[in-house]
């Protein structure tokens, strides 16, 4: 028996591919495999100055809001929001008052 790039052996048996087909398999393996498991504390000290834990809860250090913590992208996206860079801004001009 001959194998070739588009034949793969799952679960001990021989399947032939057709080449149309290999990249939409490969895309869905990729798929399949296991995410990194995230902690809370892993996002928090991602972001050091931004945010702390309280209760196994993400909140912002500048105005105390809890923040989902499961997805980097989620975070990313609030941290990016314009309602945290004026809090940010706001809250270190005051403290550039005082």
């Amino acid at each position: 028996m001959d194998f070739s790039i588009s034949d793969h052996i799952i679960c001990n048996k021989y399947i032939k591919f057709d080449s149309n087909y290999q990249l939409i398999f490969i895309f869905f393996l990729t798929m399949l495999k296991k995410r990194k498991t995230v902690l809370i504390y892993t996002r928090c000290k991602e972001y050091k100055e931004v945010f702390h834990i309280n209760d196994n809860i993400l909140f912002c250090n500048y105005y105390n809001v809890s923040v989902e913590w499961k997805y980097k992208s989620i975070v990313e996206n609030y941290c990016k929001s314009q309602k945290h860079i004026l809090n940010v801004k706001n809250l270190k001009e005051r403290q550039n008052n005082i």
